[in-house]
């Protein structure tokens, strides 16, 4: 026979979840950048344009920069996750696929992004910051587009840096509804950059303090 539960027993209560403010914080904090600049943008601001408390807020992101680098790290997961069924085992192919999809998905908030180095400038311990969240992104984005891993190290990061950047100045400035300026750009550059690849490839590895010498 089924025992009957007693009267007095204690009921747990189910954790109440948590909705995500981020993507409603990163809607509000975006077009205001864009408008005011990035380093105009408070966080009373965002609570503001968003309806959203600025203790809720502050639990979240410090400031507008800790909200840029969230971005920029959703950014990058989304690219992975939208590519990964496009990849191919052609490393240049696949880099312009990850470029164009990163662009696609920026496109929205392109005039915050348009602002973004000339406020960056302003404030060189945040660029110190995120000069190393950058380089990351450069390496693992030619690590998931199949560029040998034997062939990186900071000289053919930082090139490939500089053909990102170049583009990002072309996209900024592109109006082509299908961004084929911006196409053309990476096509370009990429041309370039595998040109120099092989030399650069040769350079000594990089360790955390210098270069280290070649076998």
């Amino acid at each position: 026979m089924a025992q009957k539960k007693q009267r007095n027993q204690t009921k747990v209560k189910k954790p109440r979840k948590t909705a995500d403010i981020r993507p409603k914080v990163v809607a509000a904090a975006l077009p205001l950048a864009a408008t005011r600049g990035w380093d105009h943008v408070t966080i009373e601001d965002i609570a503001t344009e968003s309806g959203i408390a600025q203790k809720s807020i502050t639990a979240v992101f410090d400031d507008i920069w800790d909200i840029l680098g969230y971005v920029l790290q959703d950014i990058a997961d989304k690219t992975k996750a939208e590519v990964g069924d496009y990849l191919t085992d052609d490393w240049r192919e696949n880099t312009m696929e990850i470029l164009m999809t990163r662009f696609d998905l920026a496109q929205d908030h392109r005039a915050a992004f348009k602002r973004l180095p000339r406020d960056l400038a302003k404030h060189p311990r945040t660029m110190r910051r995120l000069a190393r969240r950058f380089y990351r992104t450069m390496r693992d984005m030619l690590l998931l587009a199949g560029f040998p891993a034997e062939d990186l190290n900071p000289a053919t990061i930082g090139a490939f840096g500089v053909l990102y950047m170049s583009v990002v100045d072309t996209w900024s400035k592109d109006e082509t509804p299908d961004m084929s300026r911006t196409m053309a750009a990476i096509d370009k550059r990429l041309g370039y950059f595998e040109h120099v690849a092989g030399y650069l490839a040769r350079l000594p590895a990089c360790r955390g303090d210098g270069f280290r010498t070649a076998a």
